[in-house]
């Protein structure tokens, strides 16, 4: 039996009130794209992703992790393993479980032997190691097994090198069954094998010694200037002979991306490779046989005899089955941050062959992305009421859309609130809202509000050069919002790169005042000085509050604002290029000191945890429950959506007891036991609420069991527990404590 504490929130705040913001991750609230309800619509976006299967939730079924490269994001998707159907379900809680220091590329096998996936990722010029230890521990759960693999090569025992911008083939390529690697060298012309030496040494299963077996696997090099491969190159030294050049002496080249698979059924391994300065794949097939590798033959515009990868920029080719029919299929995506497809570059190409001798025919070129909320790159979204209909629409801004040669460009898209005061659906009607994108500029941050008097909205959005782009609302108390020519360059505004703006009356004095988030992680403020109907944006400060939310190691900080009012005094939330929420108290007749600092890590603490780099916060009551509910956005293009917890049950008896949970004793007067060991193995969250409905603790990720909660802290009275679960559902239901 484990035993949980529970420790109030308040032993932490030095403020009234805050407790009440707890916030769940909500995945019911439609999203209808084109007539479509969206599946996976809050699930984030993807711009680099790299795909793995592996089982989060111990019930046998591969499920699918994506760690994408652009901002260092785990997204996780349980497999609900419907045959012949691809048929998966956001499951954001196993993201904390991954370790938290992953970065440039992921990509997880098996290499001890105990059929629990591991996770394989760059670390220092080479490859880090993470062990999966959910046998050991009965949940998911990683520990680090090898900071660095090293590989006796050219005589010395060196680390195995792996660039970065690259991803390698991690796999049993010599078909005795262990996980081997080939990488491109140092140069990035010829493929390195190192052979894992724990079948050649009797080692055991967990070994990771390696040895360089060939510099040239394959006997080919790359060319610098086109997606092919020379063939027939043979290394002058091989093996430990102290120089990996090729008798032909072949062109330097920039890197590529592995895969490994057996493409003709032959019993060796072939590559897929993505180049980077290509949108194709190259399909090298070998010739030779499991242990001494000769590529013969290449198809360029792999495959050719169907419609080839075409994937901007820089394709990386993953294998896995995706629709639960036994045989894996192929997902190619782009591999180079800021220089790429961002909103459909995910080419799914369905295996209609079989598993040892595939045939690839292409799906869709936007997997999963044509199920999400998909803006691109750097979402930011507002709640706003722009037909003034009493519901909150969705404006989402971006960094922008890839349409070429590095170049992006920044919209505004608008989300409809199609549903009710009480239960919120978005449509989207808009995606150029009031016609931004001729502007050609980068990273739109839109904030509203009625700067003319005439009581409508206007719109303020930020760019990255650092100037204003106003927009008054041309409608005379008509509604929807109808907008003007954009007036750019906003009061001569000048502020730092990538500015974030909010209108809001920081002084109290019934004028919009504007606080200004900046690539440096800190705030400026602007006091209007001028009138309801003429304002003036005078600048106060550069450091206002002495918010600086740029972390050690990192040049910027993104700063993202959010201001609220809590009980007539400010509160502050800042995004920032981390990925954390800050949250601030002490602001309200405070402008001129520092505020006080809450917590730097509140999204991970209180909401879904760390949801990528650059991420936005927005808040708004948008179910009708008199609680601020949240948006979250991220530099993958998504959106997130929080609710404020609450429960609102009926319940006729004091003991709660479901098919598959007890609760137990209840009444309690010290101790009270969750039990919900039946249930099939898998990850839950469990919040407790008072009798006001606010959040006073959240435990999670708990795995089938029993959970035995202190209440010895509590006052007397009803307390409330929500049990959430991917896939067995909901579960809510009262805790009484009576001394």
């Amino acid at each position: 039996m484990k035993t949980l504490q529970i420790f109030l929130l308040l032993s932490l705040l030095s403020i009234k009130g805050y407790c009440q913001y707890g916030f769940i991750y909500n995945d019911t609230i439609p999203v209808v794209v084109a007539g479509d309800t969206l599946e996976l619509a809050w699930a984030g976006g993807l711009n680099c992703p790299q795909f793995s299967a592996i089982d989060l939730n111990g019930d046998g079924i591969k499920d699918l992790v994506i760690f994408d490269r652009t901002g260092n994001k785990v997204i996780t998707f349980i497999n609900k393993g419907t045959a012949n159907q691809i048929s998966y379900v956001y499951a954001p809680q196993y993201q904390r479980l991954f370790p938290q220091d992953m970065h440039d590329w992921a990509l997880m096998r098996d290499y001890n032997c105990d059929g629990d996936i591991d996770i394989f990722t760059y670390n220092n010029g080479g490859i880090r190691v993470y062990r999966n230890d959910y046998a050991i521990n009965n949940q998911l759960s990683f520990s680090l097994a090898c900071n660095e693999i090293y590989s006796t090569q050219f005589a010395n025992y060196t680390n195995l090198y792996v660039s970065p911008a690259n991803i390698p083939a991690i796999g049993d390529i010599n078909g005795d069954g262990d996980i081997d690697v080939i990488s491109f060298d140092v140069g990035g012309s010829l493929l390195n094998y190192h052979e894992n030496q724990r079948v050649e040494h009797s080692y055991s299963c967990d070994s990771l010694n390696y040895s360089m077996s060939t510099a040239c696997w394959g006997n080919v090099s790359t060319n610098w200037n086109a997606n092919y491969f020379n063939l027939g190159v043979s290394c002058r030294m091989d093996t430990h002979g102290g120089n990996s050049q090729s008798d032909t002496m072949p062109s330097r080249h920039s890197g590529g991306t592995l895969l490994d698979l057996d493409l003709n059924n032959d019993g060796d391994k072939d590559l897929i490779v993505g180049d980077l300065i290509s949108n194709s794949a190259d399909a090298l097939f070998n010739g030779g046989n499991a242990a001494f590798a000769n590529i013969t033959s290449q198809d360029s515009l792999y495959p050719v005899n169907n419609v080839s990868v075409n994937v901007n920029t820089f394709p990386a080719c993953f294998y896995l089955d995706v629709n639960n029919d036994g045989k894996r299929d192929l997902i190619c995506a782009p591999n180079a941050s800021g220089v790429s497809e961002n909103n459909h570059g995910v080419w799914y190409y369905k295996n209609v062959g079989s598993d040892l001798a595939p045939d690839f025919k292409l799906q869709t070129n936007a997997f999963l992305q044509n199920q999400m909320i998909e803006v691109g790159e750097g979402s930011a979204p507002v709640f706003f009421d722009y037909d003034n209909d009493g519901l909150q629409d969705l404006v989402v801004g971006t960094f922008g859309y890839f349409v070429g040669a590095s170049f992006y460009n920044a919209r505004l898209n608008l989300y409809k609130n199609t549903g009710t005061i009480n239960h919120p659906a978005f449509t989207l009607v808009d995606t150029n809202y009031a016609n931004l994108s001729n502007l050609n500029f980068r990273n739109f941050r839109p904030t509203f509000g009625d700067l003319d008097g005439d009581g409508d909205p206007d719109m303020i959005v930020g760019e990255s050069n650092g100037s204003l782009i106003y927009l008054p609302d041309t409608t005379t108390g008509g509604y929807p919002a109808q907008y003007g020519a954009p007036v750019l360059n906003y009061q001569g505004s000048t502020t730092q790169q990538c500015p974030v703006p909010q209108l809001v009356d920081l002084n109290h004095d019934n004028l919009l005042d504007m606080v200004i988030g900046t690539r440096n992680g800190k705030l400026r403020y602007y006091q209007n000085t001028g009138t309801t109907t003429n304002p003036i944006f005078t600048f106060i400060t550069d450091t206002l509050g002495g918010v600086n939310v740029r972390q050690t190691g990192y040049v910027t900080g993104y700063a993202q604002p959010f201001l609220f009012d809590s009980a007539g005094s400010w509160r502050l939330m800042v995004g920032s290029e981390r990925g954390y929420v800050y949250y601030y108290n002490n602001i309200t007749g405070n402008l001129a000191s520092n505020f006080n600092l809450v917590d730097s890590m509140f999204n991970y603490r209180y909401m879904n945890g760390f949801d990528g780099q650059r991420c936005t916060v927005w808040g708004a009551d948008i179910d009708g429950d008199g609680k601020m509910d949240l948006a979250e956005g991220n530099i993958e293009g998504g959106v997130g959506i929080f609710t404020t917890g609450h429960v609102n049950v009926a319940i006729a008896s004091p003991e709660q007891t479901f098919k598959h949970l007890r609760i137990f004793p209840n009444p309690t007067n010290d101790l009270c036991t969750i039990d919900f060991t039946s249930f099939k193995p898998e990850v839950a969250d469990l919040y407790i609420y008072d009798d006001l409905g606010r959040i006073i603790e959240t435990l999670h990720p708990l795995t089938t069991g029993h959970y035995t909660i202190s209440t010895k802290s509590f006052a007397d009275g009803i307390y409330f527990y929500n049990l959430r679960t991917v896939t067995s559902g909901m579960y809510a239901g009262k805790i009484m404590v009576n001394r």
